[in-house]
């Protein structure tokens, strides 16, 4: 089958991370592709699927908040309409299927217009709130809608990763050979 999605991030910001560069290919049917650029090595290392809750570079974000194969997989129930600031959104709750999942709930705000999701609330199986992602800032490039600067709050001790996405680049048609490990470790 088909990748549902292909993605090659590249961080220029902070320091400790300028340079690192994180390749996934999401697959509907098998485990995702995910490898990691680090500079000072040199070279790529595939990161395993059971690491999805390991927090990927010392921020508040897991590999599985990044794959998103938890709502992918899910089961999803509806919770009916509700508003998040002036926004109209769909209120859903997923309970992942995976057994490696972190979470045993998710619960987002996704917004009727662009299906963007503004807010996302994660649970461990006790039902306490363990992460809060909000949308602050959404960008429309060539026609498709991009969560550009984001805010990941890990409630368990305070801390806060800001994600910010720069450089947006929609290419509906870009070559396969982008997506590579080879590509990847071009500095």
């Amino acid at each position: 089958a088909p990748p549902l999605t292909k993605s090659l991030i590249r961080f220029s910001a902070p320091g400790d991370v300028a340079g690192v560069g994180f390749l996934q290919i999401q697959k509907a049917d098998e485990d995702d592709d995910r490898f990691l650029f680090l500079p000072e090595l040199g070279k790529s290392r595939r990161i395993a699927g059971n690491t999805r809750s390991s927090m990927f570079m010392g921020t508040d974000f897991s590999y599985a908040d990044l794959d998103r194969r938890d709502l992918r997989e899910g089961t999803a129930t509806s919770q009916g309409l509700e508003s998040v600031g002036k926004f109209p959104c769909y209120h859903m709750v997923v309970v992942p299927n995976r057994q490696d999942s972190p979470y045993a709930k998710v619960e987002l705000w996704v917004r009727t217009d662009n299906f963007v999701p503004l807010k996302t609330l994660m649970y461990n199986r006790a039902g306490v709130l363990l992460k809060t992602l909000v949308a602050q800032e959404l960008r429309r490039v060539e026609g498709r809608w991009f969560l550009a600067k984001s805010q990941m709050t890990n409630h368990a001790d305070g801390r806060t990763t800001e994600l910010v996405l720069d450089d947006i680049q929609a290419k509906v048609a870009v070559p396969d050979e982008e997506f590579t490990v080879r590509t990847l470790e071009k500095t």
